[in-house]
């Protein structure tokens, strides 16, 4: 997500899809793309690269949509630049950091043998976020 490595548990989203065909909706902020349909249930489409650091995520082949969990919030999907596979966090080492974690990571991060920093997607603090409930433009 916007040049970050990014660790989402699979307990948080129900299913990553290609990018289907977004209705744009009028009149809201730049980071929600618009409402999509996914097999007759619509979604809410956010775009994380432009809701943290302002950086439109192209859309390409290897964009997905990750479909947040209905247990976390309902019809919430967010787009993400593109998925590399899975990865055992006993394999990764723990990153204690007191640094801000804006809206929607958690506070520990990980390394990778390669010295990688991976940060965790805490999607109960994104879908609470003030700044999500808020889409439209003001």
């Amino acid at each position: 997500i916007s040049g970050r490595n990014v660790l989402v548990s699979l307990l948080d989203i129900t299913e990553t899809l290609t990018v289907p065909k977004i209705e744009p909706v009028p009149l809201v902020k730049p980071w929600f793309l618009g409402m999509t349909n996914v097999r007759g249930v619509l979604y809410a489409v956010s775009d994380l690269g432009q809701l943290l650091d302002k950086q439109l995520t192209e859309i390409s082949s290897d964009t997905r949509m990750l479909l947040i969990n209905d247990s976390i919030i309902s019809n919430m999907s967010v787009l993400v630049d593109k998925l590399i596979g899975l990865r055992n966090l006993d394999k990764l080492n723990p990153l204690d950091s007191n640094a801000d974690n804006g809206i929607c990571f958690k506070s520990v991060s990980y390394e990778d043998d390669e010295g990688k920093v991976w940060y965790v997607l805490d999607s109960e603090r994104l879908a609470t976020s003030s700044e999500l409930k808020v889409p439209y433009s003001v």
